[in-house]
């Protein structure tokens, strides 16, 4: 697989982290965008030893914090958070109200544990990995991804199952 086709299956993972950080459609789309392009230049960067979203996802996380010193905040990387923008976003119409819900939470989450959450349990990386691309212990990441699981559970009640995957057994 060339490189071009490599990025193009990360973009689903890219647009979701983006709009985790910028909470805002239009901005996401503008990270992601800038993080593609820094991407393709940086080809020769990458370790191929090592697994691509990590790598992908630190770039996205500089490129949005780029972003931030750039524009003014009136202009851009405002909140745009409402329940149905998340939901449009990130949940396919076959999906039910509970899912949009759920999301809907997860974006009400402080900036910290609504990342930490994401990054472990929607994209996939180990503490491990999720402690390098944010530089912070790993005991950082188990606390806040524990009180984020609590969270969730507090504002959905009755509305998801408490069983390992939710509760965050330790991996």
């Amino acid at each position: 697989m060339n490189w071009h086709d490599t990025l193009i299956e990360l973009l689903p993972s890219l647009k979701r982290y983006a709009f985790l950080l910028s909470r805002n459609t239009q901005d996401g789309e503008d990270v992601v965008q800038d993080s593609l392009v820094r991407m393709l230049r940086s080809e020769h960067t990458y370790d191929k030893s090592k697994p691509i979203i990590p790598w992908a996802l630190r770039i996205v996380r500089n490129q949005y914090f780029d972003h931030r010193k750039q524009t003014p905040e009136h202009e851009s990387l405002t909140e745009d958070t409402s329940d149905n923008t998340v939901a449009n976003i990130h949940t396919p119409a076959f999906l039910d109200k509970e899912m949009a819900e759920t999301i809907a939470a997860i974006h009400r989450l402080s900036a910290p544990y609504r990342e930490i959450l994401i990054l472990i349990a929607f994209e996939g990386l180990s503490y491990k990995e999720a402690a390098e691309l944010l530089d912070i212990p790993i005991g950082t990441i188990m606390s806040r991804l524990a009180r984020a699981r609590k969270s969730l559970i507090a504002q959905l009640g009755d509305k998801i199952e408490t069983d390992t995957q939710v509760t965050g057994e330790a991996q």
